[in-house]
């Protein structure tokens, strides 16, 4: 079980603990000596803790709203349709990313006499050809 089991009166000095119910895994004591028994000093208040971490077998997990395991047993299943629909999707894009890539490429590859011409038309000059 869990709770709380609260022991009044108790003489001072120390005091060894047994769990005779289940397997604990960790203890902690306001007070402790140096054997690890909890100490009572002065009619004054020690809280123990003390947790069981023993393996617990699960049969059924909660239910969390994420459906069915099964697609098949009326869940929204990833068909080949949805499959097929990303692949489009995803070509279409890099298709695009690599028109753009080329785009910039061609610009930033300019001959030395084409800069000069563009350069010459924005200031007005006349080209000499």
């Amino acid at each position: 079980g869990s709770g709380v089991l609260k022991y009044t009166n108790l003489a001072n000095g120390a005091y060894s603990l047994d769990e005779t119910s289940g397997d604990w895994c960790h203890a902690e004591a306001d007070r402790v000596d140096s054997a690890g028994n909890v100490l009572v000093a002065d009619g004054g208040n020690t809280d123990v803790y003390i947790y069981n971490c023993s393996l617990k077998n699960v049969g059924t997990l909660p239910s969390t709203g994420t459906g069915p395991a099964n697609p098949s047993a009326g869940g929204a299943g990833f068909d080949a349709d949805k499959i097929w629909q990303l692949v489009l999707a995803a070509s279409a894009t890099l298709g695009i990313a690599l028109a753009m890539r080329h785009q910039l490429q061609r610009a930033a590859v300019q001959p030395a006499d084409a800069i000069e011409e563009t350069a010459r038309t924005i200031s007005g000059e006349e080209s000499v050809s």
